[in-house]
């Protein structure tokens, strides 16, 4: 029975990781900033499941639940910053990656000062369930944040996307989407580059 819970969990992961970057991919069009932005998630997710270990925790059914949670809550921040790095004007990596800070930062930071907030509360329950969670919850929103502002940030700094001229980011798939016809040129939403000084 442990075997299967541990079995579903990873399964539950991969489907949760997978489906993530799918949805990053066609939100942002664009796969190399999701594919950057899943780095910090599995970072994220071993923290966690670390954390776990240390605690001399297994998985089990409420554990094998938390990891899945994990993806959903770890990727909140990152889903802000990878759009404002994609929608910024510029087309230098790091004037995109100052601009996702400086358009997102303060809503992630606000995003995660609430739930963390809410959920340290649970820290001192005397219930296990909720005690136990309000760790997992505490512990993934603390992880997440950093990782989504350090870590992602120093991804797309370095290895980002740059934009051309006529405002085409690399890994910008609406090219593609033009070509297969789903999209037509003026629904293509190309953002106009920054106008040189």
């Amino acid at each position: 029975a442990a075997l299967a819970i541990v079995d579903s969990s990873v399964v539950g992961v991969t489907v949760s990781m997978i489906f993530a970057f799918l949805v990053l991919v066609v939100a942002n069009r664009n796969w190399i900033v999701p594919f950057l932005a899943m780095i910090p998630i599995v970072g994220i997710l071993f923290m966690v499941s670390f954390l776990l270990v240390v605690q001399g925790k297994t998985v089990d059914f409420i554990g094998s639940i938390c990891l899945i949670v994990v993806i959903g809550l770890s990727i909140d921040y990152s889903v802000h910053l990878c759009h404002a790095f994609v929608e910024s004007r510029h087309a230098a990596r790091l004037e995109r990656a100052r601009d996702a800070v400086t358009d997102m930062g303060i809503s992630v930071i606000s995003g995660a000062v609430t739930t963390f907030g809410a959920a340290i509360f649970l820290v001192f329950t005397n219930f296990t369930f909720f005690n136990d969670f309000g760790i997992f919850m505490v512990a993934t929103i603390a992880f997440s944040i950093v990782f989504a502002l350090v870590l992602f940030i120093a991804l797309v700094t370095e290895f980002g996307p740059t934009r051309d001229e006529d405002g085409v980011s690399t890994g910008d798939i609406r090219p593609l989407l033009l070509k297969m016809g789903v999209v037509k040129e003026k629904d293509a939403g190309r953002v106009a580059p920054e106008p040189a000084p």
